[in-house]
């Protein structure tokens, strides 16, 4: 890893990360909060279903808001970055 001093501009890996992190999150909590709003009568026909479908939804929706989530993200940051520029 080079220098800090060395280092182009706009090569700082923490936006990337922080935004992967806020993209997991989100993700992963939108497809909980579904779960459980399908659950709010737990005998009921749609929480079976959702039970049951869990495994597979679960991971699938967090990449899919996890995608939207960071594109959405990456949008506002280069639309930041590039008013500031003028």
């Amino acid at each position: 890893m080079t220098p800090r001093d060395e280092r182009p501009p706009g090569d700082n890996p923490w936006p990337t990360l922080i935004r992967f992190g806020l993209s997991l999150v989100v993700g992963t909590g939108v497809a909980l909060a579904r779960l459980g709003l399908a659950c709010r009568a737990p005998d009921s026909a749609r929480c079976l279903w959702a039970k049951s479908f869990a495994r597979v939804m679960v991971p699938i929706e967090a990449v899919v808001f996890g995608f939207l989530v960071f594109g959405a993200l990456t949008l506002i940051l280069w639309l930041a970055r590039r008013s500031r520029r003028g």
